[in-house]
């Protein structure tokens, strides 16, 4: 006596973006010949390399920790499932398995982790008189390719840029450090300078930058400062090296 096939159908994207401790849905959907869909005869299994994520039939269903499931949707056609809190972990393969007696169908989703990078110049008072090293730190991205330009008034510089060793933080993501030489040639008439980066989980790219302020202008600006508290009376006597003023 033989069976009359199912007609089961499994339909999955081949891949899903997620962004790092957001919510993903991995869309996986099924059709049959037969309406209404039988619970009698369904099952689904969820997959995370060798690791079950998800068993579902007419007599369970086990999840693991971290992902959720619709039973009603899945009576329906919708077998999805949503991963909570996406870590640089969730990176990897999936495989959504249906069984309708007596057929079966899987397919596989490629589920593409991305962080977006931090990123930060921390020396922004610069020696007129001499060569400076500017240092940027690129912190918190997954995966690791990241391309980091140096410009000069939205302008490349093409001194040749150092970048460190890359490591890894605890949580997956990626950080390491940049930094160029600017001579004073470089420096002069308060050009700006920024540290772009380009990274696969923002479509354009992003950067920290900064107008060059001289050095010894830093002590001239704190002392203005003072000098305009001074002179409206929060204080009784203002001393600098230079000059004794009364309040």
């Amino acid at each position: 006596h033989l069976f009359p096939g199912s007609g089961l159908e499994v339909t999955a994207p081949p891949s899903q973006t997620a962004f790092f401790q957001s919510h993903v849905v991995l869309p996986c959907t099924f059709s049959v010949n037969t309406l209404p869909i039988n619970p009698q005869f369904l099952g689904i299994i969820w997959s995370f390399g060798t690791k079950e994520l998800l068993r579902f039939d007419n007599k369970e269903k086990v999840l693991s920790d971290g992902v959720s499931f619709n039973e009603q949707a899945a009576r329906q056609g919708k077998a999805s499932l949503t991963i909570r809190n996406v870590t640089i972990a969730n990176h990897g393969t999936y495989k959504c398995l249906v069984t309708y007696s007596p057929d079966r169908m899987s397919r596989e989703i490629q589920l593409n982790v991305e962080a977006k990078p931090t990123v930060k110049i921390h020396n922004k008072y610069l020696d007129k008189n001499d060569k400076n090293v500017v240092d940027c730190s690129i912190t918190g991205f997954f995966p690791r390719e990241i391309r980091v330009t140096w410009l000069r008034n939205n302008i490349e510089i093409l001194n040749k840029s150092e970048i460190g060793t890359f490591q890894m933080d605890a949580d997956g993501t990626f950080r390491v450090n940049s930094s160029i030489v600017l001579t004073p040639a470089q420096i002069q008439d308060h050009p700006f300078i920024a540290c772009q980066v380009e990274h696969v989980s923002q479509p354009e790219p992003i950067q920290d930058d900064f107008s060059v302020t001289y050095k010894g202008m830093r002590k001239l600006v704190d002392l203005y400062v003072t000098l305009f508290f001074a002179r409206s009376g929060q204080c009784n006597r203002f001393v600098t090296k230079q000059a004794h003023f009364r309040c």
